[in-house]
């Protein structure tokens, strides 16, 4: 099944906007309810409800990342040796079942060398090279939104800040008076909020990126060197 974040970030997106639609319900009072989440949402305006998309979308990732990118998907404990024992035993199309059914990066490499014992090993290290490099570009790819996301997030809330600082000002300009703090304060807290928010999505956002990362580059070197030590037994005269 082909992941496709954007829809998934879509959906985030629509229901962080019916629980912003309810901040503002209860702000005008339709709504009876002392909700921390709804009033942080009413407070820092519509910056706040991207970066609760952003914050909802970031822990989907972390989930789906902690799932898939892992030794279960690419370099199986204990798959090699057992390929190598249907190998040694002769048993060639339960070999290639082995690896088919398997799913894993190694098996699909398992299965290949396996359904292709005429190509020359040149010719096998090259393409198992290319089916373990297709996978880990893959997984890289996917853990790229967490970096998407630890990005945006500060921004938006810069953006925030800069929206909220403009309603103080605005709010200074109109009264012409500056004695009275509670005319600016909602702008001044507005700008509070989404910068605070921004950063506390973007840090862990981050750190997850550089950790899924290191892992996918060391799942990569563990797989070469599984498929490489089987290639070079299999192919040997």
């Amino acid at each position: 099944m082909t992941f496709r974040p954007l829809p998934i970030f879509c959906t985030f997106l629509t229901s962080a906007s019916l629980l912003y639609a309810e901040a503002e319900a209860e702000t005008a009072g339709t709504i009876e309810s002392d909700n921390p989440i709804l009033a942080q949402l009413q407070t820092g305006g519509w910056p706040m409800l991207v970066l609760l998309a952003l914050s909802i979308f970031g822990s989907f990732m972390v989930i789906e990342r902690f799932l898939n990118c892992n030794k279960g998907n690419v370099v199986p404990a204990g798959l090699a040796g057992q390929a190598d024992a249907l190998f040694k035993e002769g048993k060639t199309e339960e070999l290639v079942k082995l690896g088919e059914s398997d799913g894993s990066t190694l098996g699909k490499v398992i299965a290949f060398v396996a359904g292709n014992p005429e190509l020359s090993e040149d010719k096998i290290n090259e393409t198992a090279g290319e089916i373990v490099g297709r996978d880990i570009r893959r997984q890289l790819q996917t853990t790229y939104w967490l970096a998407v996301v630890a990005t945006l997030s500060p921004l938006v809330g810069l953006l925030g800040t800069v929206l909220g600082m403009i309603a103080s000002f605005s709010s200074i300009a109109i009264e012409g008076d500056i004695s009275d703090m509670s005319k600016v304060a909602g702008g001044i807290s507005q700008a509070l909020i989404t910068t605070a928010g921004g950063l506390i999505i973007a840090v862990p956002a981050l750190a997850s990126f550089h950790f899924f990362k290191v892992r996918a580059q060391k799942l990569s070197v563990e797989v070469e060197d599984e498929a490489s030590g089987l290639i070079n037994a299999w192919t040997k005269k």
